[in-house]
């Protein structure tokens, strides 16, 4: 009993010390979406600074204070100089220059400190005597020390405005930055405490391990696995998970690092580790914007044959190069000692081009590649020693990687970038663990030797320079193969699904299906590199497939370029020559990958081939024409582009397409669609309309398929054929098609394999197709720009010509989800006519808008939705009389609020003239001159997508509009505050903390916190006021707008403007909201308000302008004469005014 209490107690000191590290790599995780995997090397460096400063006298209290200090200055130097330059989202490119810093940090300590471990003192030296027990202080120390800094830590997240405005940020950066809260700032804390908390731990666990450049690295490890058990975004979790560790940490004895660790220093020496980069752009041609028909029939064909000779060299290239470096190599004009490094850049060449490739056509990451090479080459060893063939041996190898690689790819797809690196990490970790345990066939850390093959071209002796000539072979092949993959379905499947899942669904594409095939190919790719590996080395060890040799990869593939053919084989031929390029710049070969890693993420982020083949565009423009192959447009169109086929809406009238029965939608506690009941005859055009939040879009997800984690009531049937269990994905089949909003088009593929990807198979017949439709929607000639070098009415056309193509053989219904919004008048009349054909081709057509007069013009039928129920089912001619209607998009307002007037008597706090706003070609806002002055309330009104946020957060200061000027008059020092569409309160704080955090982001603190805090808490509702500790997502709607306005009033602003502040709201909540923002107004607080209600505008503002569709179109208030008419006719475009 007094040993399993020593024990127990012992692995709790250990846990804490997982817990440390692992509450560490939360914090900057959820701070800054890092996963810091240089943890372990700087807090080595921390360690050994410690180490340093204790050997020169200083006590050992002193060196732990010098220990986190440097730790945490480390996390903020790394933050600022190497991770903050990355720019947004790039989260698997942060995570690889950790890596590679870790490389960097790890080989410094070597340099200074040497190899050898040594030891590190106790901070409290001794035992203590409880009962029978003898415990030792250090463990009792580690727990106190490690309970007090959790301690330190959870008052700090919940009893600070500094931790609130943390935890604010990690939930939500962008709302956090427009209340004003520095996030760089909030991340700098983030890492210098969670670099403190690693440092700390490391500091107490080192007297057990002793300290050497890599024998820490397992406890990093076993920490994440901690966190990854907690949770990784549970900063309690990390601490729980880390501290469960306890249950394989019940041993004093030191931990002995697996030897793929504590070797990878001798393994920079080693010839079978060298470096992988990450990956980039392929190394494509560029396709411009210049017209495809040629006039000159001489020069069509001239061109023609130039495009056939430039595919046919991009296609036999690399067999071509392989056959002429085997003849170099064959003649004797290489030395004899260089065959063989030709021969492993060939082998790493291949590596790089299956992590190459899977990055940029999947966008999964893989760390596991390592073992998928270690899994190939065991596998050869194994067959050698068992009197395989070559052959038969290969197709084991790749069989059993491909299979492997399946499953993760699997496994993965639903996962981001960063936890299938995460995953496929783990996968390496363990095969590494396997290999070195199961010695009876890998013959563990001592290796395995490599026996002569039977093949067949004779007796393939390992290390002799036939394997050299095989492996340069093999490569050709590969790079002819990729080359032709690129220009099939295969890729641009795999492309579309990484680019958008939800748009590759709705034409038929499973991204976990195309996930687990890219990952599959590349597996396979890389075990047939394991056994070139293995026939070239002549021996295997585990130390050959470690993490560096994962990070080298990794390098490597950066290095060329992700997605480059032809960079995956120049990083290959930098892995392989990386020891002599070090060697003759007289630095150390880790310095050297690492550095590399770094300097291309930093500054040449898509590697060095695709940066030149842009340059080698920009500059020789008859590689553009060459990468651009002329097309015939003579074939006929699907659609006629004069109107004038038959209409066959005749033959098919009476026919049911779509019928819905009792169809409801629910998420959770929200009953967002609810007993619709809708028919929808062949070839009809129906509309839908209503505000926003009406249930519109969940409708037409649901007929696709789309809903998410929706619980589906009712019936649907498509054709006669019920959907419900159809998946998403097959749906397509059966005739139904969709459109998106904002045109969710892939966005690395050409405008012609946007549509060709539809079709599994890409061939010729289905390529004619797609050019077909094409030509229908009038974007013959823009067949090879990408999407963004369109405008944006022509992605629209693009977005409609896929949902065309992808019905081309059963056309029953298309969905157009806002088809007319971002587009201009003669836009708009385009995609009508395009409608309309659609329509009398007898394919059915239903339509969600808000540009009313355009939905009108091509709509059979209106139906309306609010709050989503189905509420009017008429023409377009008469659905707008109904007074229900008109209600849901104008409003009502039960309470008559006098709005106090505007002072325009002063100068205006803000002045805008000549506004101008565009989202990637989508025009949000045009020509907006405005003033805003002191007092009252200016109503903002329009339709949804009328610009009315932009504007507003214009006005705000938040949003820098892209023409135009904003001035604030009087003082640059004006008081803003900016409550957002939806509230975006932070669920996870309570309404306190919430309140505190805009106390934080205005600089309030001390007792003028404590009063303004009791100020606002008086103003809310008693429900509210009595609640002020409970997580503010668990109020209800309007209350959550309450507190969201006393948020924004913790500034004590001179201007608010509140954001849609009714949407959702029940009637009585709307009366609450409108009587406050009344009483804010008469207080002297400049309100404006932005909302798609006209009446409540009309009934609750000083003064109203109505915007529609970008522009203002009508200005004034409720007391001019007339004024309400003409802005009911401006906000529905029935009747539009002059431009104002």
């Amino acid at each position: 009993m007094d040993q399993l209490f020593i024990t127990l107690t012992t692995g709790i000191a250990n846990g804490a010390v997982y817990g440390l590290i692992g509450l560490g790599l939360v914090i900057i995780f959820r701070s800054t979406d890092v996963m810091n995997f240089a943890m372990a090397s700087l807090s080595t460096l921390a360690i050994y600074v410690a180490l340093s400063a204790y050997g020169a006298g200083v006590g050992i209290a002193v060196a732990l204070v010098v220990a986190v200090a440097f730790g945490a200055l480390s996390g903020v130097v790394v933050r600022e100089a190497l991770i903050r330059p990355l720019g947004q989202g790039k989260l698997f490119a942060a995570l690889v220059v950790t890596m590679g810093l870790s490389i960097i940090v790890e080989h410094l300590i070597g340099h200074y400190w040497g190899e050898q471990p040594r030891r590190f003192p106790q901070l409290i030296d001794g035992t203590i005597s409880i009962g029978n027990s003898n415990l030792m202080l250090q463990d009792v120390a580690t727990i106190l020390l490690a309970a007090l800094a959790v301690s330190a830590i959870a008052y700090l997240f919940t009893r600070t405005p500094v931790g609130s405005a943390m935890r604010a940020v990690a939930e939500s950066a962008e709302t956090a930055e427009i209340m004003g809260i520095n996030a760089h700032k909030v991340a700098r804390i983030a890492w210098a405490l969670g670099m403190a908390l690693a440092v700390l731990g490391v500091f107490l666990y080192a007297p057990k391990t002793g300290v050497s450049p890599v024998i820490l690295a397992p406890v990093l490890f076993r920490a994440f696995a901690g966190i990854l058990l907690g949770g990784l975004t549970s900063m309690y979790g990390a601490v729980i998970g880390g501290s469960s560790s306890v249950s394989w940490t019940t041993s004093l004895r030191p931990i002995s690092p697996p030897a793929s660790v504590t070797r990878s220093s001798s393994a920079w020496r080693c010839s079978c580790c060298s470096s992988v980069p990450r990956a980039s752009s392929a190394a494509k041609p560029s396709r411009g914007s210049d017209s495809m028909i040629t006039k000159d029939v001489s020069a069509q064909r001239a061109g023609r044959s130039a495009q056939r000779l430039y595919s046919a060299g991009q296609l036999l290239g690399g067999p071509a190069a392989a056959i002429l470096t085997i003849v170099v190599l064959s003649a004797g004009l290489v030395p004899g000692y260089q065959i063989y490094t030709v021969g492993l850049a060939a082998v790493y060449g291949l590596i790089v081009l299956s992590i190459s490739l899977l990055a940029g056509w999947t966008g999964i990451w893989s760390i596991g590649h390592p073992a998928m090479v270690a899994i190939g080459a065991y596998t050869t060893a194994y067959g050698s020693s068992n009197g395989w063939g070559l052959a038969f041996t290969s197709v084991v190898a790749v069989a059993l990687c491909a299979m492997l690689g399946g499953f993760l790819g699997f496994a993965g797809s639903r996962f981001s970038v960063l936890y299938v690196a995460l995953l496929t990490l783990a996968f390496t970790l363990v095969t590494l663990e396997i290999i070195g345990a199961w010695k009876s066939v890998t013959g563990g850390d001592q290796g395995v030797p490599v026996d002569t093959f039977d093949s067949a071209f004779g007796d393939l002796v390992p290390s002799s320079d036939a394997v050299t000539y095989l492996a340069v072979g093999v490569l050709g092949l590969a790079v002819a193969v990729s080359v032709f993959l690129r220009r099939t379905t295969i890729r641009m499947r795999m492309v579309a699904a990484k680019t958008h899942p939800l748009a590759g669904r709705s034409i038929g594409i499973a991204p976990e299906l195309q996930s687990s095939l890219g990952f599959a190919i590349s597996a396979g790719v890389a075990g047939l590199s394991g056994v070139l590996l293995a026939l070239l080395s002549g021996f295997i060890s585990p130390e050959g497939f470690s993490m560096v040799f994962a990070v080298n990869l990794i390098a490597a593939t950066v290095l060329g370029g992700t997605g480059s053919v032809i960079g995956a084989v120049l990083g290959g031929a930098f892995l392989a020559s990386a020891p002599t390029l070090a060697s003759s710049l007289s630095i150390d070969q880790p310095y050297l990958i690492g550095g590399v890693l770094i300097l291309t993420l930093l500054f040449l982020a898509d590697g060095i081939v695709p940066t030149a083949g842009r340059l080698l565009h920009r500059f020789v423009p008859v590689t553009r024409a060459l990468g651009r192959p002329t097309l015939s447009t003579s074939q006929p169109s699907l659609l006629d582009p004069a109107g004038s086929g038959t209409n066959m809406r005749a033959d098919t009238a009476t026919a049911v397409v779509l019928k819905t029965e009792a169809l409801g939608v629910r998420f959770g506690g929200l009953q967002a669609v609810h007993n619709i009941d809708l028919r929808v005859d062949a070839g009809e055009v129906l509309a839908i309309i209503g505000p926003n939040g009406a249930g519109k879009t969940t409708f037409v997800n649901a007929l696709c398929g789309l809903i998410g984690g929706g619980e589906l009531a009712g019936t649907m049937e498509l054709g006669g054929r019920p959907l419900h269990g159809v998946r998403a994905t097959r749906r397509r089949s059966l005739g139904l098609g969709r459109t998106f909003q904002h045109a969710e088009l892939f966005a690395e593929l050409t405008v012609l394999e946007n549509v060709s990807v539809v079709n599994r198979w890409g061939r010729r017949a289905d390529r004619d197709t797609a050019l077909q439709v094409l030509s229908s929607v009038g974007l013959a000639d823009h067949v090879h720009r990408l999407p963004r070098e369109l405008p944006f009415g022509l992605q629209k056309r693009v977005d409609l010509a896929r949902a065309i193509a992808a019905l081309a053989d059963n056309p029953r219904l298309i969905v157009l989800d806002e088809p007319f919004g971002g587009l201009d008048a003669d836009e708009r009349h385009t995609l009508a006519d395009h409608i309309r054909r659609l329509s009398n081709s007898g394919t059915s057509v239903v339509i969600i808008d808000h540009v009313l007069d355009d939905l009108f013009s091509v709509a059979d039928r209106v139906v309306a939705f609010d709050f989503g129920e189905l509420i009017a089912d008429g023409t377009p001619d008469t659905v707008l009389q109904n007074r229900q209607v008109r209600d849901s998009y104008l409003g009502n307002i039960d309470t008559t609020l006098i709005a106090p007037d505007i002072d325009r008597t002063a100068p205006p706090l803000i002045s805008v003239r000549g506004i101008e706003h565009h989202y990637e070609g989508v025009h949000a806002l045009s020509g907006i001159d405005l003033d805003v002055h002191a007092g009252g309330i200016l109503g903002i009104v329009g339709a949804n997508g009328a610009g009315k946020s932009t504007l507003g957060r214009i006005l705000h200061g938040g949003l820098q509009s892209t023409g135009g000027t904003r001035t604030v008059n009087g003082a640059d020092t004006l008081r803003l505050s900016l409550v957002p569409e939806g509230r975006a309160l932070f669920r996870t704080l309570s309404v306190r903390e919430n309140l505190e955090v805009a106390a934080y982001a205005a600089g309030i603190s001390g007792r003028t916190l404590r009063t303004r805090l009791d100020g606002l808490q008086q103003g809310l509702p008693e429900r509210v006021r009595t609640r002020m500790d409970v997580p503010a997502g668990s109020l209800s709607g309007g209350e959550q707008q309450l507190v969201a306005i006393a948020r924004a009033l913790m500034a004590d602003p001179e201007v608010l403007i509140l954001d849609e502040p009714a949407l959702g709201l029940s009637p009585a909540m709307v009366d609450e909201v409108y009587s406050q923002v009344n009483a804010l107004a008469r207080r002297g607080i400049t309100t404006i308000l932005l909302d798609q209600s006209l009446t409540r505008a009309l009934e609750s503002c000083s003064e109203v302008i109505v915007l529609r569709q970008g522009e203002a179109v009508a200005r004034g208030n409720s007391g001019t004469p007339g004024f309400s008419e003409t802005a009911e006719a401006a906000y529905f475009g029935t009747e539009t005014p002059a431009r104002i």
